[in-house]
């Protein structure tokens, strides 16, 4: 298992509703006035599995141009469980 942060300010997420999440961790930086939060990953392995799979997808269709890009992101799809070799 473990936890996985993202970052990125979602106005459709309430906070009250994160606080409420069983596993949620949350960390907060005086000098900025920042709250972050991480929330644990889901029970379900091959759904954390796919998630990462599409994600990283979504970057290489992104990153095309970018050679260096492109073979960091093949590397890490490769070192998935099940990934291409």
């Amino acid at each position: 298992m473990g936890d996985q942060y993202q970052f990125a300010k979602d106005p459709n997420v309430d906070p009250t509703t994160l606080l409420r999440t069983p596993g949620t961790k949350t960390y907060h930086i005086n000098s900025n006035n920042e709250n972050f939060y991480s929330l644990p990953l889901s029970s379900s392995p091959e759904a954390d599995l796919a998630q990462r799979q599409a994600l990283i997808d979504q970057l290489l269709a992104a990153n095309n141009n970018n050679p260096a890009a492109v073979q960091a992101l093949q590397k890490a799809k490769a070192s998935l469980p099940g990934g291409p070799k």
